[in-house]
This record gives structure tokens, sequence and C-alpha cells, in this order.
């Protein structure tokens, strides 16, 4: 497996939810060390000698590396032969590995990416950036659309049904106050293609 496949795995997980820590990063990024290292098959044990970490610690980045496509089960060995036991997983890199999750982190780092560019903008810029973006998604939308304050069709235009009633409302206020503005400023970021911000 190439260098820069093995590189393409983020060991971190995208989007929301709990931040993973220090410790299950170390582990995550010590596995796939480990597993790329070696052309052959290594079973839990083995994996965890070379990591030099607890069983249970490897055995949830594995199953973690498994889910994400990257390493896969290929069958189970005993780990003291002459002795009776529960057997090992024997683990290999799965040849068809996929970053499945491209697509998802380029979205979070682009929004990230977003967000530190919109923070350093003075407080009249953000305005103007809220205020035009909420004039152009509401008359994107259609007559009935704007007077029921709801998005009816699916035409990826406007405002998407949950914005739609306060999109429309706040377009049409003569000055949106700060908490408007906050409100927005990272909300519109959805809807970056209909704005021209890609």
């Amino acid at each position: 497996m190439s260098t820069s496949i093995i590189e393409s795995i983020n060991v971190i997980n995208t989007g929301r939810g709990r931040k993973v820590g220090k410790d299950t990063l170390r582990v995550r990024r010590a596995v796939v060390r480990v597993i790329s290292k070696t052309d052959g098959q290594l079973t839990t044990n083995d994996v965890a000698k070379e990591c030099k970490q607890s069983k249970v610690r490897v055995i949830a980045a594995l199953r973690w590396l498994e889910q994400k496509g990257f390493v896969k089960k290929v069958g189970s060995e005993k780990v003291k032969k002459d002795r009776a036991g529960r057997p090992s997983a024997v683990w290999a890199i799965d040849p068809e590995y996929k970053n499945i999750d491209k697509t998802k982190q380029a979205y979070v780092q682009a929004k990230r990416e977003y967000i530190r560019v919109v923070s350093a903008k003075s407080p009249e810029d953000r305005y103007d950036m809220v205020a035009i973006a909420l004039n152009m998604l509401s008359d994107r939308q259609t007559e009935d659309e704007v007077e029921d304050r709801e998005a009816k069709y699916m035409n990826a235009q406007g405002f998407i049904k949950a914005d739609a009633k306060r999109g429309v409302e706040d377009a049409m206020k003569d000055k949106l106050t700060l908490g408007d503005v906050n409100y927005w400023i990272t909300r519109i970021y959805k809807y970056r293609k209909q704005l021209g911000m890609d």
C-alpha cells in the first residue's frame, strides 16, 4: 500500500460529536503505522505488542479502522497453540481501501476555513455579508414560498425548509440585529453554491 494512501486516513472523527481524546488518537496512529509496515497478516495480540498499547485500546482502534474500511478481519488464530483459549482475530489491510469520509472531511475543513475568514472580518463586513446573502436567497424563493414563509418545492433554490420562515422574515427587515447576524453568519455557508462562494 502506498504511503500517500496511508497518510490520507484521518484518525480523527469529523463532524459533530464528542472530540476524540489524545490517547485514542495516539493509539489509532500507532495501529495504522504497525499495520501499514507489515505486508502480511497480524493478530490482535501482535498489533498490541508492536504498538506497546493495551489490548482493549488496540481492539477499539482496530474496530474503528475496520468501520473506515482500512483493515478487515481475515480469520482467527490461536495465540497459544498448545493451550486452550480464545483465538485472536487476524487483521490485514483491505486492498480496496478508500477513504470513505473524504467528502465529509473536505466539507468540514472548508467550513472551518470559512469560519476563520469570517471571524477576522469587521462587524460591518459581517453585517453586509449576511444582509446580501439573505436578500439573494429570499429572491430565489417563489412568490408563494415568500408569502407563506415556507419552502414548498425541492428545487434547490432559496432557503431550505428549516430556514425558510426566519430567512424570509429577516430578509424583509429594515435593519438586522447583532443576534440576527450571529445566527446567520455560519448558517449561510450551506448555501455557498447559490451565493457563489465556491
